[in-house]
């Protein structure tokens, strides 16, 4: 078995490719972050709408639990305490985005239509809309 020869130029290579690497996944997480912040507010604010305006009835939060359960097997996150949680979090922080007060971080360029979760009538997209949905 012939033995490695480790040169500078190698060792200089690796940190390199380290660095990349570690800086990569640290960006990856951190989109990743924001984006389930993103969504865990879009969520809260849907669930906020329609819960606090007496459109849905009490178990509503725990019946939709269940039902996203049932639809996406093995989904973690979204039981029912959790999903009430992303409603507080929708409304202790609705008015900072909501009046862009916040002045760091990616938040500040959040738009609510970006965040928008909603029920959509039948009539409110077309067969172009579904087509771009679907083979985007």
């Amino acid at each position: 078995m012939e033995s490695l020869m480790i040169t500078k130029d190698y060792m200089e290579a690796v940190k390199a490719l380290k660095d990349a690497i570690t800086k990569s996944r640290y960006r990856a997480a951190q989109h990743v972050n924001k984006e389930v912040l993103y969504l865990n507010y879009a969520i809260g604010r849907f669930i906020s709408i329609n819960s606090r305006t007496a459109k849905w009835g009490s178990n509503a939060i725990k019946i939709i639990s269940e039902l996203l359960q049932k639809e996406l097997p093995g989904l973690r996150g979204y039981s029912e305490s959790n999903i009430k949680l992303m409603r507080t979090f929708y409304e202790g922080w609705k008015d900072v985005f909501e009046n862009r007060q916040l002045s760091t971080g990616d938040f500040n360029r959040i738009t609510i239509k970006e965040l928008e979760i909603r029920q959509l009538s039948t009539d409110e997209f077309t067969d172009d809309d579904l087509n771009a949905f679907l083979f985007a």
